[in-house]
């Protein structure tokens, strides 16, 4: 029954469930029975493990259908793998606590919401979902406090761990234990679901040149206002930017790392210094104007202004007509990687999958929904309202669903295997240099 790492890690400290109402409440006067007082099952550090912790734990197996052993001996085992568990948690905690940057709240909020969307559906209503929090004595509003503490914690630890993993090289795995671990995991794999395999050359609209001109000019005027400092940063990406999903923030992105912006902004937002404005940058979506708040290590946080060129009509008939050119050569038998590097958008994928097909976007979902393998399917319109975007697409392989074999799932384990070993590598390390007093 012993949690592996890394399934410890994935779900650390978002499972914690709040005691019941009736463990809580005193007992009638009169027939009071003698209080129970909690038990110190650890020490880590500066912190302890109650008893009372791990109990939760076992609750919580039980809930998920887990079967707990009855006899005395195999009872205190599980309480120590718990034990043991819960102190590895505390030690990735405090390091965590110590060497990473702190989370964005955006980023807490938002993994908040998703969080208690899902458990919502998993009640089947919000009222439902209501009625078994109130069983616990909790409202839904002390609920979320008690979700984004942990999520918040969580997402501090596997910061940390991100951090560590981009320092070190990953320990070894031979073929020997990929193939005893899926073994031992192979009744857990559940069935593969039907998936997808194809590259596609997406075309995207493009403005003229004399739209590029007026928007880099507009540009141009208030990088001007911005370097004079007549008015804060902010409020100049609240008046002019064209980013939707930031200008009311005052262009805020939060905090980044390499490899989570296209390459022309990274670049020129890891070559500032906090505090200074960049020169226009150019990318897909439009010209920026970016100014560097604050640089903790390996990450940033910035603001951006954004212009984007105006499209007209004409420049998104202009697209859907090439992506129909386009579409007719692939059918002709063009290479389809050949056409992706001469007209492709280069933000999006030029080869996708193996995929699950009840994952495809919308408008992927309903145009490949009966491809079979050499199909070549489009332009398929992909919706984006801003900048219209078309799909040519040449399906490679579809694979209904059935059991998962060794070699779909080998890269997955061996990944899976090499990041166990290094968390439980670095664990053993901070263990070392923490204090530990396990008491059960």
């Amino acid at each position: 029954m012993r949690k592996s790492i890394t399934a410890f890690v994935a779900l650390l400290l978002v499972t914690h469930s709040a005691r019941s109402l009736a463990a809580q409440e005193p007992a009638p006067a009169g027939n009071r029975q003698p209080e129970l007082v909690d038990r110190v099952a650890a020490v880590v550090g500066d912190s302890v493990i109650l008893l009372t912790q791990v109990e939760e734990q076992v609750q919580q197996l039980r809930a998920l259908g887990q079967r707990i052993p009855e006899g005395p001996a195999e009872q205190q085992r599980l309480h120590r793998e718990i034990v043991q568990n819960l102190v590895n948690e505390q030690i990735l905690l405090q390091a965590a606590l110590r060497d990473s940057t702190p989370v964005p709240e955006r980023e807490v909020e938002e993994r908040l919401e998703q969080d208690l969307a899902q458990r919502i559906r998993g009640f089947g209503s919000e009222p439902a979902f209501n009625q078994a929090l109130a069983a616990e004595g909790l409202t839904l509003a002390e609920y979320r406090e008690i979700l984004r503490g942990d999520l918040r914690r969580s997402a501090l630890v596997q910061r940390y761990i991100e951090t560590q993993r981009r320092k070190r090289v990953l320990p070894p795995v031979d073929s020997a234990e990929v193939r005893a671990f899926f073994e031992a995991q192979r009744g857990r794999l559940g069935q593969r679901p039907a998936t997808i395999t194809f590259e596609q050359v997406v075309i995207a609209t493009q403005p003229p040149d004399s739209a590029r001109a007026t928007a880099r000019a507009t540009a141009e005027q208030v990088l001007a206002q911005a370097r004079a400092g007549g008015e804060d940063f902010a409020n100049l990406a609240r008046r002019y930017s064209d980013d939707p999903g930031t200008r009311n923030q005052g262009g805020d992105l939060g905090w980044f790392q390499r490899g989570q912006m296209v390459s022309a902004f990274e670049e020129a937002a890891f070559s500032l210094r906090p505090g200074q404005i960049s020169d226009i940058v150019e990318t897909p979506f439009g010209f920026h104007i970016i100014k560097l708040e604050r640089a903790q290590g390996s990450e940033r946080r910035a603001r951006h202004i954004l212009f984007r060129p105006t499209i007209t009509d004409a420049d998104v008939e202009r697209a859907r007509t090439q992506a129909g050119e386009i579409a007719a050569r692939v059918r002709e038998g063009e290479s389809v990687a050949a056409l992706a590097e001469q007209f492709a958008d280069k933000t999006e994928p030029a080869q996708v999958g193996p995929l699950p097909k009840d994952q495809l976007p919308g408008p992927y979902a309903d145009a490949l929904a009966a491809a079979n393998a050499g199909d070549v399917v489009g332009p398929v319109a992909l919706g984006d309202a801003e900048r219209p975007k078309w799909a040519v697409v040449r399906v490679h392989e579809v694979r209904s669903q059935g059991e998962y074999t060794f070699e779909d799932v080998r890269d997955r384990l061996r990944e899976q295997l090499r990041q166990q070993k290094f968390i439980e590598q670095l664990i053993e390390e901070l263990r070392r240099q923490t204090y530990v007093d396990v008491r059960i």
